[in-house]
């Protein structure tokens, strides 16, 4: 599994630098590459599925496909939201999946160099098997970047990524 700093993935070309979303999952900062962002939505109705992993809130129809909704804050074992209403749905690309992540809130996005990410402790995220690929510090503030690939892979093991692919 590739780590976040090696990965070769750039914004612009010679720029080292990338663009991270930052969302808000019970008070806490967490960030995506926006690379893998198709769109962000207010949060809607979702349809239950029976016998899902216990993460997966259900599936919704936005236009003519279907997305399976995974709840983030259950997944890292969070609060629910307070305030539903202001709940955003992240719709990601990668391995052609129809996935979105269900947030609390959305910051912002900010442009970053890869130096500014730092490799995080294997002591607080669990070694190499950890959720967090990286930490950056964005306005004096921590953000927590997800493996989004190794929380679909938690959920849904059959979906067999190509591990060497990754990135933040």
């Amino acid at each position: 599994m590739m780590g976040i700093v090696d990965s070769n993935i750039l914004l612009d070309t010679d720029t080292n630098e990338l663009e991270i979303l930052e969302f808000i999952i019970s008070g806490n900062s967490y960030g995506i590459n926006v690379a893998k962002i198709t769109e962000l939505m207010q949060a809607q109705e979702v349809q239950e599925m029976p016998l899902a992993h216990p993460c997966v809130e259900g599936v919704f129809q936005p236009r003519n496909d279907v997305y399976t909704l995974v709840d983030l804050a259950k997944y890292l074992g969070l609060s629910a939201s307070e305030d539903s209403d202001k709940d955003i749905f992240i719709i990601a690309d990668f391995n052609n999946m129809n996935i979105a992540f269900h947030v609390h809130g959305v910051e912002g996005i900010f442009r970053i160099s890869w130096d500014d990410i730092e490799k995080p402790d294997s002591i607080v995220y669990g070694g190499q098997e950890g959720v967090v690929t990286g930490i950056a510090k964005v306005n004096d503030r921590i953000i927590s970047i997800l493996d989004f690939e190794k929380i679909t892979i938690d959920i849904s093991p059959e979906t067999d990524f190509e591990f060497g692919a990754m990135s933040a």
